[in-house]
């Protein structure tokens, strides 16, 4: 077994904090990707939450720049799938479990957790080495009987075919003992917290004799009993499990080649992460709201979230169904509303833009909700909800800010306008744009970009 323990945490953090971004011909990146993508696996393993979430965010930048190459046969960029999904299926924050009945409730600083708490209890199912194959059912059923009587939650549909891909340190159970059935491990937080996760991890493997597969479940669901008892710490594991979720779901087309690449297909993240979560979308919704106490930083990845998974449905067989999981998130954040909470969002954020400097994280945020919303406006029925709940006013008023420091962020919308209307044959949002005057603020900008121009080479 290895050891869980991350011993190289600069790394991570390093390159977070350089904030490398993802683009296809940069060297840089590529060398990043060559020489570091072997202490992934180790990061992974951190018993440090901050060193944990840096990690998974490296992750994200890995699974993006897999999911832009069209060449399959490329393996410079292996995404951990394997434990990605342990981070994204995590069992104490499935639904209707209390005292975290949903993912707001993991905000909030009035949560007592109960001794008798679903986290604390962790179940595996233990098989029969292949020797005693042969042995009676009624032997069997002797065996079983020293096993906990309480039915755990039943694994997922993919757990089928996750066995068929597993990682690199699973391996068939050498196990001595001929039982064979479901086992409950009770993970006491006073243990925990006073031994440490890997000496508690170690202690419970070694007693368990657990098999390799469902170790490192166990080191997940250890770390979150850890930090699960500080509402911060909640906010972060959160984080911690929406990049993983946007690293599963990365996907892009390459429409000259009618090639769709993505780290697990719509059907993968159907069976394994809705089927496990059905209400994941409207949750994280409403984490936007003012009144969920969620912190900017979990805004910035609830929002890249949902347009990830935007994204990856509209490759999904049912893609032009009402019941579409993209269909579902148009719903989720009232897109068709001018009072909805998406065009709230924008609202508040073009207000902010409007009135003063933003600070790093804010300008993460806004460019974080415009990409969510070019993903709408860029199909027709987003384009055409959103501009029946008013976005084209806001969307010019944007360009007609003039302030230097957020001058990025104009021409990035300008250039989304200037690919969306020309198309007003599969949208409506040129009539939209001229009744908004956008032609009129479209020439201020013209004007005023060239009056700094010709300052700038007269001082010269």
């Amino acid at each position: 077994m290895s050891n869980y323990a991350c011993h190289r945490p600069v790394i991570p953090q390093l390159l977070v904090s350089h904030n490398i971004r993802v683009r296809s011909g940069i060297s840089l990146f590529s060398f990043v990707c060559l020489t570091f993508f072997q202490y992934i696996y180790d990061f992974l393993s951190s018993t440090d939450l901050d060193i944990l979430e840096n990690a998974l965010r490296l992750v994200t930048c890995f699974a993006a720049r897999t999911a832009q190459r069209p060449d399959p046969s490329n393996t410079n960029f292996i995404v951990p799938k394997l434990r990605l999904w342990k981070f994204a299926t995590a069992e104490a924050v499935t639904p209707r479990q209390q005292p975290f009945p949903d993912l707001k409730s993991l905000l909030s600083n009035q949560v007592v957790i109960p001794p008798n708490w679903a986290g604390y209890h962790f179940h595996y199912y233990k098989r029969a080495p292949a020797t005693s194959l042969n042995l009676s059912n009624t032997s069997r059923l002797s065996a079983n009987s020293q096993f906990s009587p309480v039915t755990p939650t039943p694994k997922g549909r993919g757990e089928s075919a996750e066995a068929s891909q597993r990682d690199p340190e699973s391996s068939t159970s050498s196990d001595s003992k001929t039982s064979e059935g479901w086992v409950r491990l009770y993970i006491s937080p006073e243990t925990v917290a006073q031994k440490g996760i890997e000496p508690t991890f170690r202690e419970l493997v070694a007693q368990a004799n657990m098999p390799k597969d469902d170790q490192f479940r166990l080191f997940v669901q250890l770390v979150m009993v850890s930090y699960f008892g500080d509402v911060t710490r909640r906010e972060q594991f959160l984080r911690c499990q929406l990049h993983a979720i946007s690293a599963l779901g990365t996907s892009s087309s390459f429409y000259w080649t009618n090639f769709v690449a993505s780290v697990c297909d719509a059907n993968t993240m159907e069976k394994q992460l809705y089927s496990t979560r059905p209400e994941i979308i409207p949750q994280l919704v409403r984490l936007l709201h003012n009144d969920s106490n969620a912190g900017l930083n979990l805004r910035i990845v609830v929002l890249r979230t949902l347009r990830t998974l935007a994204r990856n449905s509209l490759w999904a067989s049912n893609r032009r169904s009402e019941h579409s999981r993209f269909q579902q998130i148009l719903t989720a954040v009232d897109s068709n509303l001018n009072h909805g909470i998406l065009m709230t969002l924008l609202r508040e954020n073009t207000v902010l833009l409007q009135s003063r400097d933003p600070s790093p994280e804010e300008l993460s945020y806004t460019q974080a909700l415009h990409r969510l919303i070019r993903e709408f406006l860029e199909l027709p029925q987003g384009a055409s909800n959103l501009g029946f709940a008013g976005i084209m006013p806001v969307l010019v008023d944007i360009l007609k800010i003039e302030r230097q420091s957020v001058w990025h962020i104009v021409v990035t919308m300008a250039d989304l306008l200037g690919g969306l209307l020309p198309h007003h044959r599969h949208n409506q949002l040129l009539p939209l744009f001229m009744d908004a005057d956008g032609l009129g603020a479209l020439i201020t900008v013209i004007k005023v970009h060239l009056t700094d121009v010709g300052t700038n080479h007269s001082d010269m």
